[in-house]
């Protein structure tokens, strides 16, 4: 599996990230299992096997019990809920360094990441920087 990035979710539920597989796994009731991701590089939001990732890097449970993902190749920030299903959050696939809302905002290699108790994002990414993200309620 050569997991990246590790959270366990408040009912035990471990997940991680496989960059070399990039894919969303979970570990349930002792039973390994994909949630999301494809065996290939990709960049689209849909459920299970069908949403892409491109090398899945850090990961973090948000207060809502969903899950963020650093997606590194893709340059974007995504949600995973425990259903599988994924949407952006933030980035649109363009390397950059820009700041705005949703697809506006462009990131270099997002790494790691954490959520705060209200719900923003602090994200690290490859070039050094340490940028926030407050999701829209629309998202």
């Amino acid at each position: 599996y050569h997991p990246r990035g590790l959270t366990v979710g408040r009912d035990g539920t471990v997940y991680f990230t496989a960059a070399q597989y990039s894919t969303i796994y979970q570990i349930k009731e002792g039973v390994i299992s994909r949630l999301a991701g494809g065996d290939a590089c990709g960049f689209k939001d849909a459920t299970g096997t069908h949403a892409l990732f491109c090398y899945p890097d850090g990961i973090a449970m948000d207060p809502d019990g969903s899950i963020v993902v650093a997606d590194q190749s893709n340059n974007a920030i995504r949600r995973v809920q425990t259903d599988g299903t994924v949407t952006t959050v933030a980035g649109n696939g363009t390397k950059g360094s820009d700041d705005g809302s949703g697809a506006e905002a462009t990131f270099d290699g997002p790494r790691r990441l954490t959520v705060l108790p209200d719900g923003r994002i602090a994200v690290t990414a490859w070039y050094g920087a340490i940028r926030m993200i407050t999701p829209s309620q629309s998202e």
